[in-house]
C-alpha cells in the first residue's frame, strides 16, 4: 500500500515537471473531433444492428414459408403472457395468507412462553 501511495505521489510529481518542461507528447485532441468520433460509430452500430435485423426476418419468414407457419399478430403475444402474470398474481395472496397465519402462530407461542416464564 504504502507502495502505490509513493508511486502515486511521486508520479503526479514527475507529471508535473514534465508539463512545466514543455513535453508534449501526447496529441491534444479537440473533444469536437472526440464527439464526431463517437457520433460515428454510434451510426455504424445502429447500421449494423439493422441490417442484422433484417437478415434475421427474412431467416424468420423463411422458416414461417418453409412449414407453413403464419407470424403471430401481437395481441396474441401479449394475451399469452397475460395469464402467466395472471397465475403469478393468484400465488402471492396465497403468500400473504401464509405469512399472516406464521406470525400469529409465533406470536401464540411467545404468549404461552411469556405465561410459563412470568415471575409471580
Amino acid at each position: 500500500m504504502a507502495a502505490f501511495l509513493a508511486k502515486h505521489v511521486v508520479g503526479d510529481q514527475m507529471k508535473s515537471v514534465k508539463e512545466a518542461m514543455g513535453d508534449e507528447s501526447k496529441e491534444q485532441v479537440d473533444e469536437s473531433e472526440i464527439e464526431e468520433a463517437r457520433r460515428e460509430a454510434e451510426e455504424r452500430r445502429k447500421e449494423k444492428r439493422k441490417k442484422m435485423e433484417e437478415e434475421r426476418e427474412e431467416m424468420r419468414q423463411h422458416i414461417r414459408d418453409k412449414y407453413g407457419l403464419s407470424k403471430k399478430p401481437k395481441a396474441e403475444a401479449q394475451e399469452k403472457q397475460q395469464p402467466e402474470v395472471a397465475e403469478k398474481s393468484n400465488y402471492l395472496p396465497s403468500l400473504h395468507s401464509n405469512a399472516e397465519e406464521i406470525t400469529k402462530k409465533i406470536t401464540s407461542s411467545m404468549n404461552e412462553v411469556g405465561e410459563k416464564c412470568c415471575l409471580q
